[in-house]
């Protein structure tokens, strides 16, 4: 896949975000971009090809976590796999972390329910609730028609 990484308003995006400006970090925020779902080191590895090392992309991806323009997909370690943190607009934003996440059991393609509310739980007396992760588990709408669901 040939990536148009050098996008004027990917550098500027990364400057409003106080993170350096590289080739490496515009290449795979754009990745992020045009890619639909989660991926995860290996996939990003395939797309960004040679032109970085593993240690760049781990480096890379430790910063745009810490800068909340990805997030991990809950319950995937130690294989995480990140999705882009976006809003309505489709450029990257602080993600709501009480969004849930659909993983197709055919194909394996994972993603975000950012408009699907998040159910409330009840926990019991004296539990608090720090965090909630939700995957629903289907066949998504491609499987269904390829594979005449």
């Amino acid at each position: 896949m040939k990536l148009n990484f050098m996008l004027p308003d990917i550098a500027t995006y990364l400057k409003q975000k106080k993170i350096h400006v590289t080739p490496a970090r515009c290449a795979l925020l754009a990745a992020f971009m045009e890619h639909q779902g989660f991926l995860g080191h290996k996939q990003i590895s395939t797309i960004l090809g040679v032109s970085f090392d593993r240690a760049t992309i781990y480096r890379t991806v430790e910063v745009f976590l810490q800068k909340n323009i990805i997030h991990p997909l809950p319950g995937t370690s130690p294989k995480l796999h990140y999705a882009l943190s976006k809003d309505n607009t489709g450029y990257p934003s602080r993600y709501s972390d009480k969004h849930m996440h659909f993983t197709c059991k055919v194909c394996g393609t994972t993603i975000c329910l950012e408009t699907v509310p998040t159910p409330p739980v009840r926990l019991p007396a004296g539990f608090t609730g720090t965090d909630v992760e939700v995957i629903v588990k289907g066949i998504c709408s491609n499987c269904q028609k390829k594979d005449g669901y």
